[in-house]
């Protein structure tokens, strides 16, 4: 039975003298204490096994005598209205971050790989009370470092784009770079959880700490009693104790570590994740057994259904763990047609994947196989457009459920263009061979599809053709498997925190003369109104600096103006006079 012992690090004067109760509480002087300074970061070109990024920071001075924690940001502009944490090691004057970390968190950020992108950088600090957690009073932030880096194309770790704990045992051989990791999922600081693979030795031993090393001032957790019930729900913490929880004996675990009280708690434990269902008469046959990924914190399956069928997922082949639609504990059946699938299932962000193109193929992980890269999950159209050669894609934009539409496609009379998916050709649709014999470039030995514009037309075979220069929309439904080429219409829009879109999708208005109408829409905090889906100042209209927004009450937007907020969560109709520029916003 392995054992660690660690030094007690004792802090001196942390408390008022008058012995207060709130361990959250430390006797300092706000005006008196410093934040801490960036010094400079260089921009570079990102890489996997790109060096690490190293900054130089001053230290806060707080002028008490206590620990001090750390936390770096980065964000997409200056003021951080929008920021992730960023996974770093920060100690002495020196704060270091792989080039991975970085380059996940600036694609979450909304960057492009390929393309330049200014990240900013924030390093906020607090002093640790007794429990090594912040008080949350003393944050001193320092000001904002900038540099602009070129990200490139990868598979998103969660360890790289949320903040961690380190799970540490016997099954990492007590290692702290073989060890899985709890995640703060709900960016709180406070609240760490996830699924763990211990390969069958839990029973051997479990501490947690919060950095990657045993120094209490960042976190070294074991059990405050050694004598802990086998399998029990929850166990207590204690920063320093010399004593492994030797409590859980099974293959798998779902913990949830409260850094704050320093508690842990056992959502579920099993030694096998397995797919049951109408395949296997509902568990009369035995459950396909899920390997785990422990880089993609993920269970993960091949599957062949050779009928239509349901399944669910479950725990050592019974029913005291179960999970249905959207991992969701004793959801619904999740109906899968006939086919091949690799079957992902994430119970730490509860998502469910039937994945047709990653069946039968080496599953990914962080330091082995190099997977296939990812196709885009989009449609597209490709053919002679703006000069290219059948080599170039232009992504179209999904409006609602199976539609899609590229807007402002500039042809010229000889231009020929398909549709296809994930810039691939095994899904790739054109016109019908019906009306093919309108190919005008005399040089094409091939018949091409003329649609005519404006009238939707079923998908087929053929390469499509105007035949006149212009600019045109191209809507594709793959649902009713039509296609819909019509002379480009500009449109007024909403754009924002809109149905869950992020600022990722145009929901387009209805035309009444000068006055424009939204459907009805869940809008959850801001958003804009913009022409012709552009970000130019001249198309796009927000609020005036000051203006207050009531609903019901006509207001008057500028361009290109400040975001415009509703007072509250909720469903909304959008009215704007595009010639007096009024809005009205009615619930």
């Amino acid at each position: 039975m392995k054992k660690l012992f660690y030094t007690i690090i004792a802090f001196a004067g942390i408390l008022a003298a008058s012995c207060s109760t709130d361990e959250d509480k430390l006797v300092f002087d706000p005006s008196s204490s410093v934040a801490p300074t960036l010094g400079t970061l260089a921009g570079t070109t990102l890489s996997s096994d790109g060096a690490d990024l190293t900054f130089e920071f001053t230290q806060p001075k707080y002028n008490v005598d206590a620990g001090v924690l750390y936390a770096l940001y980065a964000s997409d502009s200056q003021d951080f209205g929008k920021q992730e944490k960023l996974a770093a090691t920060i100690g002495g004057t020196t704060v270091t971050v792989k080039q991975s970390a970085l380059n996940s968190v600036i694609l979450n950020l909304g960057g492009e790989p390929g393309a330049e992108f200014t990240v900013y950088l924030r390093l906020d600090s607090w002093l640790a009370n007794n429990k090594n957690t912040a008080v949350e009073s003393s944050l001193a932030r320092s000001g904002v470092l900038s540099a602009t880096f070129v990200p490139y194309s990868q598979l998103i770790l969660d360890k790289d784009i949320y903040d961690h704990v380190w799970v540490m045992g016997d099954y990492s051989g007590w290692s702290h770079d073989k060890a899985q990791l709890l995640y703060n999922y709900s960016k709180d600081g406070n609240i760490f959880t996830g699924v763990i693979d211990f390969d069958d030795k839990a029973a051997s031993g479990i501490k947690f700490t919060g950095a990657a090393s045993w120094d209490e001032a960042t976190g070294n957790w074991g059990t405050a009693n050694p004598d802990d019930a086998s399998e029990a729900a929850s166990v207590t913490l204690l920063n320093g104790s010399n004593d492994n929880i030797m409590c859980y004996a099974k293959r798998f675990y779902k913990f949830t570590l409260d850094k704050k009280a320093l508690v842990l708690t056992k959502e579920w434990g099993a030694d096998v994740i397995g797919i049951v269902g109408a395949f296997n008469n509902w568990g009369e046959q035995p459950d396909i057994e899920m390997n785990y990924n422990k880089d993609y914190v993920r269970f993960w399956a091949d599957a062949e259904f050779t009928t239509d069928t349901e399944i669910k997922f479950r725990a050592d082949g019974a029913w005291g763990y179960e999970w249905g639609q959207d991992a969701v504990v004793k959801g619904s059946n999740i109906p899968v047609s006939a086919g091949k699938y690799r079957v992902y299932l994430d119970l730490n962000k509860k998502t469910v994947e039937l994945n047709t193109s990653m069946y039968g193929k080496t599953e990914p992980s962080a330091g082995g196989d190099t997977p296939e890269p990812e196709k885009p999950a989009v449609w597209s159209l490709i053919g002679t457009i703006g000069g290219t050669n059948w080599d170039t894609d232009t992504d179209m934009t999904n409006t609602d459920g199976e539609v899609w539409i590229a807007r402002s496609v500039a042809l010229t009379a000889n231009d020929e263009f398909k549709l296809r998916f994930g810039h691939d050709w095994p899904d790739a649709v054109g016109g019908t061979e019906a009306n093919s014999k309108s190919t005008i470039d005399p040089t094409n030995p091939y018949d091409v599809f003329k649609p005519v514009l404006g009238t939707v037309f079923a998908t087929g075979g053929m390469n499509i053709q105007v035949g006149v220069e212009g600019t045109y929309d191209v809507t594709y439904d793959n649902a009713a498997k039509t296609i819909l080429v019509e002379n480009h219409k500009a449109l007024f829009s909403l754009i924002g925190d809109i149905n869950g879109s992020g600022w990722g999708k145009d929901f387009v208005m209805t035309q009444d003369g000068d006055v424009w109408t939204s459907p009805v829409v869940t809008i959850g905090g801001e958003f804009k109104i913009r022409y012709d889906f552009s970000w130019a100042d001249s198309n796009t209209y927000g609020v005036a600096e000051g203006t207050t927004v009531e609903i019901g009450k006509e207001f008057t937007v500028v361009q290109p103006g400040g975001n415009i907020k509703v007072p509250e969560a909720g469903d909304y109709k959008v009215i704007f006079n595009a010639k007096t520029l009024a809005v009205t916003i009615q619930k």
